[in-house]
């Protein structure tokens, strides 16, 4: 499992590629990796530390709530 965070305004990776990315993640058996978007972030989330941490803090306490 795993989680990728992207912005709907990353200057280095298109939206294409993250389709792709899911797609092909979909197509592994057993394997769950969560996308999640940061609205009006650039490739390094500047500006937008604050979402970015959240969204990590978010999947941790999701992934661990059962520990």
């Amino acid at each position: 499992s795993g989680q990728v965070i992207y912005s709907d305004n990353d200057e280095l990776v298109t939206k294409e590629s993250i389709n792709e990315l899911d797609n092909r993640i979909k197509s592994q058996k057993g394997v769950e990796v969560i996308f999640s978007k940061i609205k009006g972030a650039n490739h390094f989330f500047k500006e937008k530390e604050k979402e970015l941490r959240n969204e990590i803090e978010k999947y941790i306490k999701e992934k661990t709530s059962l520990i």
